[in-house]
């Protein structure tokens, strides 16, 4: 029985051996061509000394190449850090460093952008997945050519499924990056849950245009494979373009879609959907942010035969609970629930004195079972907090995972989303730590006092504003802000409104009046 996410891989690559794994608008794979090269790829890792318990950083958009390397890395025993090539040079280095990442899989170009940091690196070897190697760095590097041209043995893994698969990096309140990490264990309950609720199959072919970096970026690329599905690559640029998204969708014949809500929005608003017939589209997941009922009404009535499903989860604990959309009537303003937990999880809701919360009363969202990963990566105290004994258990040691968001548990059990517990919001699908951004912005010189607030949006969940005073005798714009700020954090996190005040508003205890601020809006 396969305990490893590569095992999926492996088994499939006997049972469709020609069928088509991944497919982009530039080149396919095939799955035995997929595993083939994914063991190339370990056993050349091998040669220089990746193996168990190490960390290896993928620097490389969501593509073949990547899919090659994630799989060849977890075939040495060690794990994959996935690093979105939009991050400024500041996180790229943070990561680097705080995970000690030796061996470095990037694209060329992806490695000249981000020369300075890799060159302060502790890095030794660096695999290039394209022709293009630069010539301006004392690293070690390897040429793709290569790497899939040498000699090897299909490599045997040594780990368990206790030991790490994959680290991924998440909002932090302090301004750092946390890692979350996640064990093959973790990710195989994920799997087999999926697989069994909604019926993934070798038949479908699926569209997921998250980053790797996101949790819910490993429905297609391990749940597809242990399906024997074909999961296509959603070209970045159509997710500006609803009506050649919507047309792209049609033409794929995609038969699952999974993405956040604010992508599906727009394409109702402004992707005439009504001109396609979308006769193989079956399932839509949604996640990460509320999807208007006004919209998510609509388009239920324009695609009758999809069944929609509303999905929620954090990094910790992937996916935790779902709700298959049901009947919205016209005059409901209510959001949906986020449902019941899936398999291999279970849930409860926590009052701040510990005690759990019935039905009708608020309370933190905990969740237990094999998803629930094992921390934070180099942060001990970060885990204790969130990371807490089982209430409900008093027998033996169990964890529980605090998940920061409010609800309410209705009479049918179903969970329904209040709020965030501390300053975290959604905005565009992206989980955001105001924290983080706030404390990007205070490293400037200039900037005396900074507070940053979601303000509520029915399209991307929340727009990001920040109000900022400055020292005296300065100026600076907000332009400049943002430009700064780009530097430091990734662009879903650069506000998009900033008002620069002479002072910002306190309370009586002299903190900055957050709440009349948000009145303000």
């Amino acid at each position: 029985m396969p305990h490893l996410i590569h095992h999926n891989l492996e088994i499939s690559a006997q049972k469709y051996p020609d069928k088509t794994a991944f497919i982009s608008d530039e080149d396919s794979i095939t799955y035995q061509q997929l595993n083939e090269a994914a063991d190339r790829l370990a056993a050349y890792l091998g040669n220089f000394g990746v193996a168990r318990g190490q960390l290896v950083g993928v620097l490389l958009p969501k593509n073949i190449g990547s899919l090659i390397a994630i799989h060849g890395i977890m075939k040495t025993g060690a794990a994959f850090v996935p690093i979105d090539p939009k991050f400024p040079a500041s996180r790229v280095a943070f990561i680097l460093e705080d995970c000690d990442i030796k061996c470095l899989v990037t694209a060329g170009n992806l490695f000249k952008h981000n020369l300075q940091a890799i060159g302060e690196s502790a890095l030794d070897d660096i695999i290039l997945t394209d022709d293009t190697v630069p010539s301006d760095t004392n690293k070690t590097l390897h040429s793709w050519p290569q790497v899939m041209n040498n000699k090897y043995e299909v490599p045997v893994c040594p780990c368990t499924s206790q030991d790490l698969a994959y680290l991924l990096f998440t909002s932090g309140s302090t301004g750092k990056p946390k890692g979350v990490m996640t064990s093959h264990q973790n990710a195989m309950s994920f799997i087999e849950s999926m697989m069994d609720l909604f019926e993934v199959n070798e038949r479908d072919k699926i569209a997921n245009p998250a980053p790797l970096q996101f949790g819910i970026s490993t429905f297609d690329m391990y749940v597809g494979i242990k399906a024997g599905a074909t999961m296509r690559f959603v070209p970045p640029t159509l997710l500006m373009f609803p009506q050649k998204l919507a047309q792209w969708m049609d033409s794929q014949s995609i038969t699952i879609w999974f993405s956040v809500p604010f992508v599906l929005a727009r394409m109702l608003l402004e992707g005439e959907i009504q001109d396609y017939e979308f006769a193989n589209l079956r399932q839509i997941f949604f996640a990460g942010e509320v999807f208007p009922i006004k919209y998510l009404r609509e388009m239920k009535a324009q695609l009758p035969h999809v069944n929609f499903c509303n999905i929620y989860g954090t990094s910790e604990a992937n996916i935790i609970t779902y709700h298959r959309v049901g009947d919205l009537g016209a005059d409901r303003t209510k959001p949906i629930p986020i449902g019941k937990p899936i398999p291999n999880l279970n849930v409860f809701a926590m009052k701040p004195n510990g005690e759990i919360s019935q039905p009708g009363e608020e309370g933190e969202l905990c969740t237990y079972g094999l998803m629930v990963t094992h921390g934070y990566w180099k942060n001990p105290q970060k885990t204790q907090e969130c990371y807490i004994q089982n209430p409900l258990q008093t027998k033996f040691n169990e964890i529980a995972y605090k998940t920061g968001d409010l609800v309410v548990r209705d009479q049918s059990d179903d969970y329904h989303f209040v709020g965030r517990k501390d300053h975290m919001i959604k905005s565009r699908g992206y989980r955001i730590e105001i924290g983080d951004i706030e404390a990007a912005i205070y490293s400037h010189d200039l900037i005396k006092e900074v507070t940053v607030l979601g303000i509520p949006d029915d399209l991307i969940g929340h727009r990001i504003k920040a109000f900022i005073s400055l020292h005296q005798n300065n100026t600076m714009d907000a332009l400049a802000v943002q430009e700064y700020c780009s530097d430091l954090i990734p662009r879903y996190m650069i506000p998009q409104e900033i008002d620069i005040m002479e002072s910002l508003p306190k309370t009586a205890s002299g903190k900055i009046d957050k709440a009349l601020l948000k009145q303000s809006q």
